[in-house]
């Protein structure tokens, strides 16, 4: 599990940032590109940010040009929100019940530009 300190990003607002800590909404992080490592970091990002992410791993492929969320929980509407605004990415909505993680975070070619994250 990964779980460093909450430092959110400026476009997260405080309400949104606090919102998205109560939830803890569980994600997956899944890499859908050739660039190892990548899900790594955009763990260790969204932890850094607030997120509850529980495990990364390579995509049935590393050929995909689009990022997406995939949201199996919509309940947990802060976590959405602040998945959108930081990741700029497509939501997709595949609610089942009872199913963990809340939501996988697959990452494609058109990711955003995840900082490198150094901690003291």
């Amino acid at each position: 599990m990964v779980k460093l300190l909450h430092l959110p990003a400026p476009e997260l607002s405080s309400n949104l940032a606090d919102r998205l800590r109560q939830e803890q909404a569980i994600i997956q992080v899944l890499n859908r590109t050739r660039e190892s490592g990548l899900a790594v970091r955009v763990s260790s990002y969204l932890a850094w940010q607030g997120f509850h992410v529980t495990s990364t791993a390579n995509a049935d492929r590393s050929n995909y040009q689009h990022s997406e969320a995939i949201i199996r929980d919509p309940s947990k509407t802060a976590t959405i929100q602040a998945l959108k605004t930081l990741l700029h990415t497509q939501v997709v909505n595949q609610p089942k019940d009872g199913i963990s993680p809340a939501m996988s975070v697959i990452v494609g070619q058109d990711h955003p530009q995840i900082p490198v994250l150094n901690a003291p």
